[in-house]
């Protein structure tokens, strides 16, 4: 056999069975469940295409069924072929390579194994992934595959260069272990759980992802367009300018701009102000509001630069909005802004 799997065969398993087999309690995703996932090391179950067939490389995976079932130790030892079927004639399809641990205990499958199995999808004009195995319920998605109308093997598609091949695969490690997780939707087990995320390393709250080491990242935007307004309340004008940057674990961000103002009439006052917003917690500062940033304010027929530095506070690991905004006293005079910038800097201590 070259797919294998401890604690499943009858009337037993090997003891070269138990050797190849990941045991051991593995990342949870409940009292009593284990998260499904391929075991890191390597590129395990790779998919490689030659015309129509589909080969699926060596690699370990702990797969979980139901609740009762509980979790299959799955190991693939010699790299497994399926054929793929020949496509449509007019529309596309997408069909789905799967490792799956049969159990007729508990599934409809009739037979008590592992396998890689291949799912043919439906053809359609939009077509769709098949969503499970036809009988298994302790199965691991590995692979999709987008099989062009009118495939075949005298007329296999550029798999590759068609990105035709969708890597569906997941990971899990030892508890404790940090996970590779790019999937933004991913919901942690447990308080206190480490990932490998898309921020970086990650660490779930009980609720949510946040980061434990975000890379600090500076942003800096300019903008020599001309803008006028006539608002006597805060606006960004057009063209608007903003930028972002990712709030890092002490929570500050400092913020620096510049803007060079011009009064169209002797008398007129006009402000500017940078209104900063958080992706988590909302209006961080208000254009025009007291607090540690200053409104540039300037009042006359003439040309001045401003300048705004200052210390912000936002949630660790949300996103930071800066925008300039400006007002003018009274209307219609209106006022105009020759250049702008904005400078985040998230400050590591």
């Amino acid at each position: 056999m070259t797919v294998r799997s401890a604690w499943l065969l009858n009337p037993g398993q090997t003891r070269q069975d138990t050797r190849l087999a990941a045991l051991g309690t593995m990342s949870p995703t409940g009292s009593m469940t284990t998260r499904s996932g391929l075991i890191p090391g390597g590129t395990p179950c790779n998919l490689t295409m030659s015309g129509m067939t589909a080969t699926i490389s060596m690699g370990r995976a702990v797969i979980q069924g139901t609740t009762s079932q509980g979790a299959y130790p799955v190991t693939v030892t010699v790299a497994e072929t399926v054929t793929v079927a020949a496509g449509h004639a007019t529309l596309d399809r997408i069909d789905t390579i799967w490792l799956v641990a049969y159990d007729q205990l508990y599934d409809t499958s009739g037979q008590t194994l592992a396998a890689i199995t291949y799912t043919q999808g439906t053809a359609a004009a939009s077509p769709t992934a098949p969503t499970a195995p036809a009988t298994g319920t302790a199965y691991l998605r590995l692979w999709d595959i987008k099989v062009p109308a009118g495939a075949s093997a005298g007329a296999p598609p550029n798999w590759t260069g068609l990105g035709l091949l969708t890597d569906r695969r997941v990971y899990t490690s030892a508890v404790g272990g940090i996970n590779p997780d790019s999937a933004s939707g991913t919901v942690g087990g447990y308080t206190g759980q480490y990932r490998d995320g898309p921020t970086g390393l990650e660490r779930w709250n009980g609720a949510a992802w946040t980061s434990v080491a975000p890379t600090l990242t500076s942003s800096f935007v300019e903008n020599s367009t001309s803008l006028t307004t006539n608002s006597t309340t805060y606006t960004a004008g057009t063209p608007a300018l903003n930028t972002t940057c990712i709030v890092p674990p002490s929570r500050r961000v400092m913020v620096m701009g510049q803007a060079q103002l011009y009064c169209n009439t002797a008398g007129q006052s006009t402000y500017a102000a940078l209104h900063i917003t958080g992706s988590v917690s909302g209006v961080i500062r208000a254009a025009g509001s007291s607090g540690p940033l200053r409104v540039i304010h300037y009042t006359g027929d003439a040309i001045v630069p401003g300048t705004q530095v200052a210390r912000v506070i936002g949630t660790a690991g949300e996103t930071l909005t800066a925008e300039w905004q400006f007002r003018v006293s009274a209307a219609p005079a209106g006022a105009q802004i020759d250049y702008r910038n904005i400078l985040l800097v998230p400050m590591a201590g």
